[in-house]
């Protein structure tokens, strides 16, 4: 029932057994002490002045960075070619204001989707 081993054989795996626990054993020996994590005295945190915003946590020479974008809405001004709006990014064009769900450099009268009217443009407002 169970295996046969010649004495020999079972010195050899148990000096094997042996090796290897001692090389596993050292092996989270040299591993770097835990440090404690990241503290609010450590943070930092940086405003682009539009969208993004990113904590910067430092301790000694370990920095980690987390940055998002706030989805906030951004008036651009009236719609220039040149531009590449992005997500969120509102513009004027022919009286109406339009807002861009995805980044873009389309125009508005032609954007399939990706401009969606928020205000339309009304009357002269002449004859009140």
């Amino acid at each position: 029932m169970f295996p046969k081993y010649t004495i020999w054989q079972a010195i050899e795996a148990a000096i094997s057994l042996a090796l290897r626990a001692t090389e596993e054993v050292r092996a989270i020996a040299n591993r770097p002490p835990p440090r404690d994590g990241f503290g609010f005295d450590d943070m930092s945190c940086d405003y682009d002045g539009e969208r993004r915003v990113t904590f910067r946590f430092t301790k000694g020479d370990d920095i980690k960075e987390f940055a998002f974008d706030m989805p906030v809405s951004i008036y651009r001004g009236v719609y220039k070619e040149d531009n590449v709006y992005k997500r969120g990014d509102n513009v004027t064009w022919a009286g109406s204001t339009w807002i861009a769900h995805e980044d873009t450099n389309k125009h508005p009268r032609d954007s399939s989707g990706v401009w969606q009217l928020a205000v339309k443009a009304g009357r002269d407002g002449r004859k009140m």
